[in-house]
């Protein structure tokens, strides 16, 4: 997984859980992120552990195919060579992620008569 497949998936994955909280990110701490760690990766730090952030996400799935489609949103990574990399790759995206989301929530609404700039 190259970084820019790595930034797909999380953009992937952060649109699938935007649209089950849209303030999920106010649940979890870029700093305290290991996506490798079920207790402190996203699903974890928002749901209490990875199984039950995954059957949140994917309820109709089975855990084998809500971990394929988790895995192609970035929140998880197929047990195999080079995983701890793949895990430290992902925290690295998905940290800019829950930063750039807890931006955006913070940020003010913008006043009615002012033009907003995509």
């Amino acid at each position: 997984m190259n970084e820019e497949e790595t930034i797909a998936r999380v953009k992937r994955g952060v649109k699938r859980i935007s649209d089950r909280d849209p303030n999920w990110s106010d649940e979890v701490s870029a700093r305290q992120l290991d996506m490798g760690d079920c207790g402190a990766c996203v699903l974890g730090q928002w749901a209490g552990d990875y199984d039950d952030g995954r059957d949140l996400l994917y309820p109709d799935l089975s855990s084998v195919e809500a971990d394929a489609l988790a895995e192609q949103e970035g929140f998880y990574v197929t047990p195999g060579v080079a995983m701890a990399f793949h895990y430290r790759c992902l925290t690295s995206a998905w940290r800019d992620a829950i930063r750039a989301a807890q931006r955006e929530l913070s940020a003010p609404a913008p006043d009615s008569h002012q033009e907003v700039w995509a």
